[in-house]
């Protein structure tokens, strides 16, 4: 793998990538919408517009994460509140991984999984991420500041220092999201019912112009599922739910690969040549 792939400009995408999604937030903030309030990017892979069916992953919020166990909160707060965060954390996590100059995060590399049938290890993740799209779609993250655990051998006086720090980055967050919710430690349904984000995925959507969706969360299927739904229907796009990665079930990785063969036959297929397994 190699370890100096970076995440594509928006210039390697579209015109006026940029100045397209500054549009989708005043949707949802107005005119008066402040411009260095973060909305995070959509990963676009470089060779997204020469595919013939060009697929966007939509998942549902952006979560903040410790990658060394003495990395400064700080520091990781500083990478989140970046307009890039969602196209770094998916070289380093969906495409390098642990031992490529990336690291651990189950989720992305469940997501490869989901997507192609394959073992994470054994996938062409470059290949793969080149040719999709990726967007999350609430436009703010999770709040984790209460989820910290002691680890090693850490005294209890380190402990608390570190946790101290953590709520303090965490503090910060509210002036980059304008709609940061302190102490919720994951998107819930009603979250997703009451942001509004619908009409800025919409905006996403029409940028993109995708030719399939795959949705991974089902609390977006249960709760603005049907607007999904209705907006892929208008443009001739197909649609796909698939559990959210982060499904417990799936720490079996038998399950993730059965949850694989139940999508659409055609999409399988198209992902198909990036199961390099076996080959």
């Amino acid at each position: 793998m190699d370890a100096s792939y970076d995440a594509p400009s928006g210039d390697l995408s579209y015109p006026n990538f940029r100045e397209g999604f500054r549009e989708a937030l005043k949707l949802k903030y107005g005119e008066a919408y402040d411009r260095d309030n973060v909305f995070h990017y959509p990963w676009v892979g470089a060779d997204y517009r020469k595919r013939s069916s060009k697929i966007l992953v939509v998942l549902e919020s952006s979560y903040l994460r410790r990658d060394r166990p003495d990395s400064s909160i700080t520091n990781n707060v500083d990478s989140l509140c970046r307009e890039d965060y969602t196209r770094r954390i998916l070289v380093e996590a969906a495409i390098l991984g642990p031992g490529n100059g990336g690291y651990r995060a189950p989720v992305y590399q469940r997501l490869n999984t989901l997507l192609t049938g394959g073992e994470y290890a054994d996938t062409d993740r470059i290949g793969l991420w080149r040719s999709l799209a990726l967007y999350n779609f609430l436009t703010y993250p999770a709040d984790k500041s209460r989820v910290i655990r002691r680890k090693g051998n850490i005294s209890e006086t380190e402990f608390q220092k570190r946790r101290d720090a953590d709520r303090a980055g965490y503090e910060r967050l509210t002036g980059c999201f304008p709609n940061f919710k302190k102490g919720v430690p994951e998107v819930s349904k009603a979250d997703i019912v009451s942001s509004g984000d619908i009409e800025v995925f919409k905006k996403v959507f029409g940028i993109l112009r995708p030719d399939v969706c795959v949705v991974a969360s089902a609390k977006v299927r249960d709760t603005v599922g049907g607007e999904v739904k209705g907006i892929c229907a208008a443009n001739g796009c197909g649609c796909v739910f698939i559990p959210h990665p982060a499904w417990w079930r799936f720490r079996s990785g038998a399950v993730v690969r059965e949850t694989h063969g139940l999508l659409p036959k055609y999409l399988k297929d198209i992902l198909a040549e990036y199961k390099t397994a076996g080959r």
